[in-house]
């Protein structure tokens, strides 16, 4: 279809659902008073949902007089980022009035950006808490630029939005409550990008050694399993040392388990 407003020569709109076409793509031709043409290319919805990489929305510039540069780096994009904020700036471009400059572009780029960022990460915490890692890396794999994440981060932080230390408290003591050891709980807690070191009150505020010996005896009690096997000990062992209990817990646990088993 065609398409103007203010100084827009042409828009060309590929219909995503043309069988022919593998993209949704947006071409918008300027008029000679800034000489800025680009394309932006919005993808399709991947075939594989489960893929581990998210498509992108990229925008090149093909024609700008006062860059020759930028004329000539059309193979690689001049922006990137999720399809979502794509769509948002096809809009903002498309609302825009009058000649459409470099300048203009970067703003209305920025501009969208900084908006879907925000509604994005508002829409992840609405669900749960994140450490610092978790959030980076998740919007990082949406297509975000680096530098705008951080800059959202640091605000986050110091707001108190994002904080390691609350998300620590909060998952010791969660998974504390389901019966994880203390080994677990630090590796997990390491891939969530959590220093222990730096954690207040970690671990002797969290529990003493023989509070685990309880805990772990207390997972044991409770399957019904264990206490009907012919030989539990090993069983037994294995099954606290795979729930994060260090191995001399575990077999404290085991052997005051298989105490009470004969005493009963």
């Amino acid at each position: 279809m065609v398409h103007e407003t203010g100084q827009v020569m042409a828009l060309s709109f590929y219909d995503p659902d043309e069988k022919v076409k593998n993209t949704d793509e947006v071409r918008m031709v300027f008029s000679h008073d800034s000489n800025l043409s680009f394309t932006l290319v919005l993808p399709p919805k991947p075939l594989n949902t489960f893929a581990k990489k998210k498509p992108k929305a990229e925008l090149f510039i093909e024609g700008f007089q006062a860059d020759e540069a930028a004329s000539a780096a059309t193979d690689s994009p001049y922006w990137t980022g999720p399809k979502t904020l794509g769509r948002s700036i096809k809009k903002s471009i498309e609302d825009f009035t009058g000649a459409l400059s470099r300048e203009n572009l970067d703003e209305i780029i920025a501009s969208c950006t900084k908006a879907a960022l925000k509604k994005r990460f508002l829409s992840l915490f609405s669900k749960r808490d994140y450490s610092e890692k978790e959030i980076l890396e998740k919007l990082l794999d949406d297509g975000y630029q680096a530098e705008d994440v951080s800059q959202l981060i640091q605000k986050a932080k110091e707001g108190k939005l994002v904080s390691d230390e609350r998300f620590a408290d909060v998952f010791i003591r969660s998974k504390l409550a389901i019966g994880w050891g203390s080994q677990k709980i630090e590796r997990e807690l390491h891939k969530k990008g959590i220093v222990l070191d730096e954690v207040k009150g970690w671990p002797e505020e969290y529990f003493e050694k023989t509070d685990e010996v309880e805990r772990a005896l207390g997972l044991l009690q409770n399957r019904s399993k264990f206490r009907e096997a012919s030989n539990p000990y090993e069983k037994c062992v294995r099954f606290l040392v795979g729930k994060g209990y260090r191995y001399d817990i575990a077999k404290q646990a085991t052997n005051r388990f298989i105490d009470l088993l004969k005493d009963s």
